[in-house]
């Protein structure tokens, strides 16, 4: 049901928020208290965006320089399957109805699930009606191989729909146009006695034109026949396509109540990776100026446009995605969110808005939010396009979005780079996973990229004492390693934010017949949350039992998150070759009289 509270506050906060009509009052959040900033970072998220000088960020610069990965190799090991982490495929919008394609992806057992991008306008083709179709149909598709899904939803800039989709007819003219054709004559000849002939010319200016019916968006056309306002831009099939000012007050009310739709339907989905943040950039991401020719005379002549006609300034930027920003948290209080690592506008203003909305973002939801570089076209590694992913990996997880221009040589620099970056996730081209079917050498770069994305634990050694008296404290030793990217972070939830906290482990003790009689449970030291590739992981403990009966017991050994009961997946490298397992078999323990 459509929250009319929202759309009529939506506004108010906008034209204060935004600044409409008068001065700039930000509604700026500080971060949590347990969130440290160095005094250089607390200065730039107070003032973001220096007018002549540039915030260069040397201590980031440093980071990049001097970070290394530590691998480890553990002989027989393979990538374990965990919902955060793994190899994504990019499922094409126009191909998203095609189950034999996607499923023959989702057989692919280096594949941990699927992203797309869905117009808005085939979601909500008409005012309050929804066609949910497409997304139930893939999350359906994906439920028996427990495979999840990445989505977005695009507002510009995709220029491409489904394949079978079919446009609902625009319709004639705003509920508020309707009202005026409905005015009786006597009404309207008062109206006009009393505003006089006087025309204000400011507010026709400012006033959006009915947009041509044959241009295409991937806004639904209901949203531009009210007072959105809008601007043309050339498509990559060489015509002319609508996008909205994404910060347009009437755009924005409209579009926040889509969001409060999709989180009542999809928020507690265990389907869901991630849902995309947006609020109009192209193509479901942060990049505002729709340059779909790649042209920097294009590019050029749109940036103008937003800023002469529209008033887009990079404040103006900030404190739009600040709003967006806060839309999605309270749509989806479950589900994670992604937010694309993409500079709104081109040069270093751009660059500088970027770092702050993404400081706004991880400093006030923390975990909630993960991160993705978008569209990455090779293996070169620049300092502007990583340095936020770097800088926040220990709080989220982070993320590519490979485009279909990687070669083999870029493959190969990823698989290289994204251990430094601390990767968990990657996004590639569908076509790149089918091409690996048959290239050796791109299938050998995808499992060297796989094998090191995210946490991948391996169990090296556990012991504890074989026999206990009733009441006694267990002494247990545990050993492990993490080959991966990225620690394993648990989200442990404080107010508005998710911070990075540590799984806990489980011994659970099972009886002769296998049933589960007890458990214990204990932080390890260190906690997950620091579990480095290359350090070693290794504590001792005397854990407090639960009470067990005189007997012999199997015991069995567990990384866990005890407010879900989520048991995470791991290699058991005790005996033999590691294999995955969420509860690995560590030994008998003999409760004595």
């Amino acid at each position: 049901m459509r929250k009319v509270l929202a759309v009529r506050s939506v506004s108010l906060t906008l034209a204060a928020t935004l600044g409409l009509g008068g001065l700039i009052l930000p509604s700026l959040t500080m971060p949590a208290a347990h969130a440290t900033n160095k005094a250089g970072e607390l200065i730039k998220y107070l003032n973001p965006v220096p007018e002549k000088k540039h915030y260069l960020n040397e201590g980031q610069d440093r980071l990049i320089k001097t970070r290394k990965f530590k691998s480890v190799a553990v002989d027989g090991a393979q990538p374990v399957f965990n919902k955060e982490i793994g190899l994504f495929a990019a499922i094409p919008t126009e191909k998203i109805g095609e189950t034999a394609l996607i499923d023959s992806i989702l057989a692919k057992p280096n594949i941990s699930g699927i992203s797309v991008t869905i117009p808005w306008k085939v979601l909500e083709p008409k005012e309050d009606e929804f066609n949910w179709q497409p997304l139930d149909a893939l999350l359906k598709q994906l439920e028996p191989s427990g495979k999840s899904l990445i989505l977005r939803v695009s507002t510009c800039g995709l220029d491409t729909v489904p394949a079978g989709y079919v446009a609902p007819p625009a319709a004639a003219s705003s509920d508020e146009d309707k009202k005026v054709e409905e005015k009786k004559p006597e009404e309207t000849k008062a109206e006009d006695k009393k505003d006089g002939d006087k025309k204000d010319a400011e507010a026709k200016a400012e006033a959006p034109k009915k947009p041509a019916p044959n241009l295409e968006s991937d806004t639904p056309a209901w949203v531009y026949a009210g007072d959105v306002k809008y601007m043309e831009y050339p498509g990559k099939d060489g015509k002319q396509h609508l996008m909205p000012i994404f910060w347009d007050t009437a755009y924005l009310a409209k579009w926040s109540n889509f969001i409060t739709e999709l989180g009542e339907k999809y928020d507690k989905h265990p389907g869901i990776h991630s849902i995309g943040i947006t609020g109009g950039g192209v193509a479901g991401g942060t990049l505002v100026v729709p340059d779909m020719t790649g042209t920097k005379v294009n590019y050029d002549a749109l940036s103008k446009t937003l800023t002469t006609d529209h008033k887009m300034s990079q404040r103006q930027l900030v404190e739009h995605w600040k709003y967006v920003a806060d839309l999605f948290p309270k749509a989806f209080t479950t589900a994670r969110l992604n937010f694309d690592v993409s500079a709104p506008t081109n040069g270093r203003a751009g660059q500088d808005t970027l770092d702050e909305i993404t400081d706004y973002l991880i400093y006030r939801y923390g975990q909630r939010v993960y991160l993705t570089r978008q569209g990455v076209n090779d293996g070169k590694h620049g300092f502007d396009n990583y340095r936020v992913i770097i800088k926040f990996h220990p709080d989220t997880f982070t993320g590519y979005q490979l485009t279909d221009k990687v070669d083999a040589e870029g493959f190969e620099k990823i698989a290289k780079n994204a251990p430094v970056d601390g990767i968990s996730f990657v996004e590639l081209p569908s076509s790149t996973v089918e091409k690996a079917t048959t290239d050796e050498v791109l299938n050998k770069s995808l499992d060297e990229l796989r094998s090191k994305l995210g946490y991948q634990i391996v169990s090296q050694k556990i012991t504890f004492d074989e026999k206990l008296k009733p009441g006694a404290k267990l002494k247990a030793s545990f050993s492990f390693v993490n080959l991966g990217a990225a620690t394993p972070l648990k989200p442990h939830r404080e107010f508005d934010k998710d911070i990075a906290s540590s799984y806990k482990i489980q011994m659970e003790f099972r009886d002769e017949a296998g049933k589960t009689i007890a458990a214990s449970w204990h932080t390890p030291t260190p906690p997950t949350n620091q579990w480095q590739a290359g350090k070693p992981i290794a504590w001792e403990e005397e854990l407090k039992m639960p009470p067990l009966k005189p007997g012999k017991y199997s015991v069995y050994v567990s990384l866990i998150d005890i407010d879900t009961s989520r048991k995470i997946q791991m290699l058991n490298g005790i005996a033999g070759k590691p294999v995955p397992e969420s509860a690995i078999a560590a030994g008998a323990l003999q409760i004595t009289e």
